[in-house]
């Protein structure tokens, strides 16, 4: 409500509570006599104007109750919403008075809409599943990166052992076993994590874990400990190497 317009409604209620001339019935009305000895009448204020004092003061009375005190002028940026919602009314009116009024056309929309909503949840299924192919065919060629580079490292083992050095041979099939569990998703490539907390990662109690487990025994006793490294210990981390081979 606008405070404006409220004004003026309360003014015009209150001058036409007022300011209503008699509405006595002709006949009850006295008729003036007219006498020779009647002073002229001189010019009179017109009636509604008569209580015009008394309407003002009921009008401020009105205004002054609790409902109108918190009223406030509406802001352009109402003014520009209620223009909005007046256009959009209209033209929603105007789209509804254009729809046919045939059971039919009811019928036809309602099976669109349907094959629509189907429409739709085809082509999502299609492209989750596209996507889908996609990311396990990535998958598949980051895993031969990982097969690869875990070979490399059981190579250089191999050329390790070949020349005597057993210690750098089980250091390279420990890198090999790490590599190997990486690109099985086991965890994922942090280099500054300890031998113990790569074992951690793995289920508890499973034969990976217990492979790798056996494997990180025999690599800590011979690079950290410092133990002199043999031929057993490069057989032993080898059988350990292939339990964790994918089957």
């Amino acid at each position: 409500m606008r405070l404006r317009e409220t004004r003026t409604w309360v003014m015009a209620g209150a001058l036409a509570l007022g300011c209503v001339p008699s509405t006595k019935p002709l006949a009850a009305q006295t008729a003036p006599v007219a006498t020779q000895s009647a002073t002229p009448a001189g010019p009179t204020e017109p009636v509604e104007f008569r209580n015009l004092p008394e309407a003002r003061q009921k009008a401020r009375e009105i205004l002054n109750r609790q409902e109108f005190r918190h009223v406030e002028e509406s802001t352009w940026l109402d003014r520009k919403e209620a223009e909005a919602m007046a256009l959009l009314n209209r033209l929603l009116s105007r789209a509804g008075s254009m729809i046919p009024t045939s059971p039919w056309f009811a019928m036809a929309l309602e099976w669109g809409l349907l094959a629509l909503a189907l429409a739709a949840l085809m082509v999502w299924v299609w492209r989750t599943s596209r996507q889908q192919r996609i990311v396990i065919a990535e998958r598949r060629g980051d895993d031969r990166v990982w097969r690869k580079e875990s070979d490399d490292w059981a190579e250089r083992a191999r050329a390790e052992a070949t020349r005597g050095d057993w210690r750098e041979a089980v250091h390279c099939l420990y890198w090999s076993a790490i590599v190997l569990l990486e690109g099985q998703r086991m965890w994922r490539q942090n280099r500054a994590r300890t031998p113990r907390e790569y074992v951690a990662l793995l289920p508890p109690g499973s034969a990976k874990q217990q492979a790798l487990g056996g494997l990180t025994r025999v690599f800590e006793r011979i690079w950290y400990g410092l133990r002199p490294a043999a031929e057993a210990d490069y057989r032993q981390a080898t059988a350990m190497l292939e339990q964790l081979r994918p089957r």
